[in-house]
């Protein structure tokens, strides 16, 4: 460690009269690579620049995105409800809905969370004004309406490979019990 200090120094020292900013911020940068070079070449780990910068620019461009999908009814009949629940890093993201066929989507508008008698859950409103109450139930999520004429049980749903066949859901949440715990963190707080 000496070493290194002492040839510091002496560059600084020699090259002090060059008082210019530009040669001292040249000297420092140089000072911390070769302080560090030691440390990487020890364990056995190469310095890549561009591998640092595309880290570094991935992680600040690419908030991490998380999908819960609950349904009710079979896929692809005209009984098949979806809710999507979407979370882009820490922050709650878009909710969706299909149903149908088509299984056509619509985006949802977040109301915030609220009360169903006494059940915390949160509400979620139709661009035509209809609002629905979530609420979370076991690992399942009980939709209803205001007027108690909307009333269902929507389950999480699997979607990914079946038999081997079909493509994995990067995003999706996993199973039914992370898919409520997520639901919870982040629509119910």
């Amino acid at each position: 460690m000496l070493w290194r200090w002492s040839w510091v120094s002496a560059i600084t020292s020699s090259y002090h009269p060059c008082s210019s900013s530009t040669m001292r911020v040249i000297l420092v940068t140089l000072s911390i690579f070769f302080l560090t070079l030691p440390t990487a070449f020890l364990s056995g780990r190469r310095i890549s620049p561009s591998k640092i910068t595309e880290s570094t620019i991935e992680q600040i461009s690419e908030k991490k995105r998380q999908v819960a999908n609950y349904s009710v009814g079979k896929y692809g009949t005209q009984s098949y409800e979806h809710f999507s629940f979407w979370v882009e890093g820490e922050e709650r993201g878009e909710i969706t809905y299909s149903h149908g066929k088509d299984a056509r989507e619509v985006k949802l508008t977040f109301l915030g969370m609220d009360t169903f008698k006494g059940t915390r859950c949160f509400k979620v409103r139709f661009a035509n004004g209809l609002v629905l109450y979530v609420i979370p139930k076991g690992v399942a999520l009980k939709v209803v309406d205001g007027d108690r004429k909307y009333s269902k049980i929507f389950r999480w749903e699997y979607e990914g490979p079946v038999d081997g066949r079909g493509t994995f859901c990067e995003p999706c949440v996993g199973e039914d019990k992370e898919a409520i715990t997520f639901i919870k963190k982040y629509f119910v707080k």
